[in-house]
């Protein structure tokens, strides 16, 4: 098995227990930069097979965050997910080499004084390092793969630059008609920003248009990573599936219909899932069974289909195919009815197909419920033990037990109008056509996993100037101690 992060991070704690992130000497937090650096330079670019996919868009970039259930939904059938290595790119200095947006993670320095960014490293490494240790069992299975993404984007420039290009040759023709089509949180302009696009009012359409070329560079970005590392890009968003089908004229196999049914789906055992579960689930005698089954249920899903036709199909084929084996699974764990239903997602932009009705899990007649499917759940009771993929399905029902939206701190940003100026209903994203001085900001979500937490009180010091003062990267330690001639020269 090649080295990994976590080997970098087991490797580089092991003296500790548990360790406290917020607390530890910024000269050390570096130091881990610096071993993940060392790890990029000398280890070669991951390599997976045709059965691997890369979720576009948010999710692979961000598996801590937003992407829990459709990383965890969608292993229930691919063979591997690659993600993006946060730690990695977070401490590569290519980033700095490669247009960015202001608001995008600052990684681990300012590029201007070279000045490391102690306080949001440490923020950031808080949020990442659980989340990748939790990863474990999915890694060392092969089921999730890391590929760091700073200097590919970096070496693949002119590639990137190029497809960005054609991409808004081919598909924006027309930017009013676009703006209609595609809201501004639809756009994924960074790992961490959907939308929130600064744009001048008075020529509304440069306006749509340059923001819309950060959004096709980022999935440039995206759709080359995933392709380096020989993964399926896959796009459960709505204008990453634009900009595939539409734009790239992407062909959608079969398989690629079951993972974006999974993502889609709003069937509360795909809910909440983690990877001790994914990972028992993917060792089990009947995991094959049970992966042939999710094919034969999900294999015609209607990508392409409206939101309310792809609602249908999903709400037929799983009260079809799943109501008995569910309901087998619920007999045979004496629980009772599973738990409320709802999207994994929030509303807006990253709504979740709805659909799914309330007899599929409470066991109530459907039209579509097939007689095969109910002599399959009689044997199986009959029997008084699961059969085949029946174990599969007992193990996921009886690990939900509620559903949960997994948008762990993302903010949702309204629309706004900096400095004073008159604004009548604007079309564009609410970009005014008449020139003013003042700058809209369209709408967006941001993660802002790297800004540092209120600083608590804490006692006061001995000192509280010179070199044993508290360290301005508030780890509360003295300044001697902590951050004095730390240097981020990697």
């Amino acid at each position: 098995m090649p080295i990994t992060v976590l080997d970098v991070i087991d490797n580089f704690f092991a003296r500790d227990s548990e360790p406290d992130v917020a607390r530890l000497p910024g000269r050390r937090l570096y130091d881990l930069g610096m071993e993940a650096h060392r790890l990029a330079q000398a280890a070669d670019a991951p390599q997976v097979g045709r059965g691997s996919i890369y979720l576009g868009g948010w999710p692979s970039a961000n598996f801590w965050a937003v992407s829990g259930d459709l990383i965890m939904s969608t292993l229930l059938y691919v063979d591997s997910v690659v993600i993006k290595d946060p730690l990695t790119d977070w401490f590569s200095f290519s980033q700095y080499r490669v247009p960015h947006l202001m608001a995008s993670r600052p990684g681990y320095l300012n590029p201007e004084t070279h000045e490391p960014l102690v306080a949001q490293t440490r923020a950031f490494l808080s949020a990442i390092l659980p989340a990748l240790r939790q990863l474990r069992p999915l890694v060392e299975s092969g089921a999730v793969v890391f590929a760091p993404s700073a200097d590919l984007n970096l070496r693949q420039s002119p590639a990137i630059n190029s497809m960005a290009r054609e991409l808004m040759t081919r598909l924006v023709t027309d930017t009013a008609a676009y703006s209609k089509q595609f809201a501004s949180t639809d756009i994924t302009a960074e790992d961490n920003i959907r939308g929130q696009f600064v744009c001048a009012p008075g020529d509304q359409d440069a306006a749509i248009r340059r923001s819309l070329e950060h959004g096709m560079r980022h999935f440039a970005r995206e759709y080359t990573l995933a392709r380096s590392v020989g993964a399926t890009y896959t796009a459960p968003f709505r204008h990453e599936q634009h900009l595939c089908e539409n734009g790239l004229g992407a062909f959608t196999s079969r398989s690629d219909r079951v993972a974006t049914a999974l993502m889609t789906t709003e069937l509360p055992i795909l809910t909440n899932l983690t990877p001790s579960v994914v990972a028992k689930v993917r060792s089990d005698d009947s995991y094959e069974e049970f992966r042939a089954q999710l094919h034969a249920v999900y294999a015609d899903f209607p990508v392409d289909a409206p939101e309310d036709e792809a609602s249908r199909y999903l709400f037929d084929q799983e009260r079809a195919l799943l109501s008995g084996p569910l309901k087998e699974a619920e007999r045979h764990l004496d629980r009772g009815v599973l738990g409320t239903l709802g999207a994994a997602l929030t509303k807006g932009s990253f709504k979740i197909a709805t659909g799914l009705a309330a007899d599929l899990v409470l066991g109530t007649p459907g039209i579509a419920t097939s007689v095969a499917i109910a002599k399959t759940t009689a044997e199986a009771a009959a029997e008084n033990r699961p059969q085949g993929p029946q174990r599969v399905w007992n193990a996921l029902v009886k690990h939900s037990r509620q559903v949960k939206q997994e948008l762990n701190g993302v903010q949702e940003r309204s629309g706004e109008h900096v400095e004073a100026g008159a604004h009548g209903d604007a079309p564009y994203w609410g970009i005014s056509a008449t020139p003013s001085m003042s700058v809209t900001i369209t709408p967006g979500l941001i993660l802002h996993d790297y800004i540092p937490p209120m600083a608590s009180s804490a006692p006061e010091r001995a000192h509280q100037e010179g070199a044993y003062a508290p360290c301005a990267c508030g780890s509360g330690l003295g300044f001697r101690y902590c951050c004095r001639n730390l240097r981020a020269d990697f």
